[in-house]
């Protein structure tokens, strides 16, 4: 995360906001910085979006893991979300499900998140009891 870097933080937040984007071009300052380094073409060309290949991803690489998080009983045990509404939502059958691989991709993601808050607070509960007994 280049950008992240505190220097680099620390110089972003030390300008005035008309710099960093006269005339409403976003990134102007690092296009400018990279003139000489980037070609135009790389340099001019439109804002494009990260688009992940969750489709792919979801039939392949993540199918276990989605399986294994996403069956209605798992969804129904962290009680985030009603199991049955979750898995009518994920139904590709479901004529309204336009984009099935969003709702799964979000889903997964908050119960992947939930799973590790709930590893980590139960490796702190572990860690009390055990100073606590020393």
């Amino acid at each position: 995360m280049p950008f992240q870097d505190n220097a680099v933080v620390d110089l972003a937040l030390s300008l005035p906001y008309g710099a960093k984007a006269p005339r409403g071009r976003p990134k102007h300052l690092l296009k400018e910085a990279f003139r000489d380094q980037l070609p135009d073409f790389v340099r001019d060309r439109p804002k494009r979006p990260f688009a992940a290949p969750m489709s792919g991803w979801a039939k392949g690489a993540l199918r276990e893991l989605i399986r294994d998080t996403l069956d209605r009983d798992a969804i129904g045990a962290a009680g985030l979300v009603d199991a049955d509404a979750a898995v009518h939502a994920l139904d590709p059958a479901n004529s309204l499900n336009r984009r099935p691989v969003d709702r799964l991709w979000a889903l997964l993601l908050l119960h992947l998140w939930h799973d590790g808050l709930r590893a980590a607070s139960a490796d702190a509960a572990t860690r009390d009891r055990t100073l606590a007994a020393s």
